[in-house]
């Protein structure tokens, strides 16, 4: 007989806390431009196509590389294929605002804050656009709203 976990049970958490993990660690590994970790990122896209967490991890890896035309090219798709959260829509502000393409970056950044389901998201938003130095997208935060 086979014993299943209950969902909410601490083994399916610690299993799921270390699978999202080493997700998030493969993420960050790409985004630096490691060429394993990009290769990782595209099979895995391959067997789940709307991972936008994958897809983010490639474009920020393919930036790093150089690779900024395919980079722009998969944001365009994931900005297209889905309307997103907002951490969809700041990954995507900042990949059009490191490219130069302003306007494409503060029609997300303004995406960002509009899909933010919290007051305390909205002001990460805000936090993370002043970190990268795109406050200036939203305005009221020093730009020409």
């Amino acid at each position: 007989m086979r014993y299943m976990l209950r969902p909410d049970s601490d083994a399916v958490q610690r299993q799921f806390s270390a699978r999202q993990r080493r997700v998030g660690d493969r993420i960050d590994l790409a985004a630096k431009g490691d060429p394993e970790a990009i290769a990782s990122m595209r099979d895995e896209l391959r067997r789940s196509p709307d991972s936008w967490e994958h897809r983010i991890g490639l474009i920020f890896g393919l930036e790093k590389r150089g690779e900024v035309a395919e980079a722009l090219r998969l944001a365009g798709e994931l900005a297209s294929e889905r309307d997103g959260n907002h951490f969809v829509h700041f990954h995507l502000t900042q990949t059009y605002w490191s490219s130069g393409d302003r306007a494409e970056a503060r029609r997300h950044a303004l995406r960002a804050l509009a899909t933010a389901p919290t007051a305390q998201d909205r002001v990460d938003v805000r936090e993370m656009l002043r970190v990268i130095g795109a406050s200036a997208l939203i305005p009221g935060e020093g730009g020409d709203g």
